[in-house]
């Protein structure tokens, strides 16, 4: 179940392309149910939380902790075949988590 939901990472070059475009909404996007703990850091301060919907444009983190709208999250996934790295921008917060959107790479 993980690899499906980290296979949401392994965007082609025509779904990156398409992400860029000002008229493709990628709140649309399927998004895939998982439950994945994560380490992350916002203003370098370390936390932790747990992943429980991903898309290739961003995700919800269930999280104690609560985030100001467009601060910069950096984030590392660790799963059994080692890691992935992701930097993105928190698009809004609450008591439940946050959502966050990745930044293209």
């Amino acid at each position: 179940m993980i690899l499906k939901c980290l296979g949401t990472f392994d965007m082609d070059t025509n779904e990156k392309e398409a992400g860029k475009r000002t008229n493709i909404d990628e709140r649309k996007a399927i998004r895939r149910p998982c439950k994945i703990l994560t380490d992350f850091s916002v203003e370098n301060r370390a936390c932790m939380g747990i992943i429980t919907d991903i898309s290739p444009f961003g995700a919800f983190i269930k999280s104690l902790d609560i985030f100001q709208t467009d601060e910069i999250i950096r984030m590392v996934i660790k799963y059994k075949n080692g890691i992935i790295k992701r930097t993105g921008i928190i698009k809004w917060s609450n008591q439940s988590g946050f959502g966050l959107q990745f930044a293209l790479e």
